[in-house]
């Protein structure tokens, strides 16, 4: 299994990992799960950003960046 690979499932259990806590949290909206909330997105997000870079160091051509930069473009508008 490649770098990559392992990091993009790594990404993949810290969003399940998210998503389960965002669900606790939308049911028993308490101060402690929004810490845990916040505390479970915080390595996701870090991950995301880790497969990234992993990707972006083996973009070979310029059509490859650009795809990047668009993803990177839509990930900011999400977090508006």
């Amino acid at each position: 299994m490649s770098m990559f690979q392992v990091l993009v499932n790594e990404a993949k259990s810290l969003f399940n990992e998210y998503s389960h806590m965002k669900d606790l949290y939308s049911t028993v909206p308490t101060p402690d799960n929004e810490i845990r909330l916040k505390d479970s997105i915080a390595p996701f997000l870090r991950k995301v950003l880790d497969v990234c870079r992993e990707l972006e160091s083996k973009t070979e051509s310029g059509i490859e960046r650009d795809l990047l930069r668009q993803f990177a473009d839509e990930l900011k508008r999400v977090f508006k």
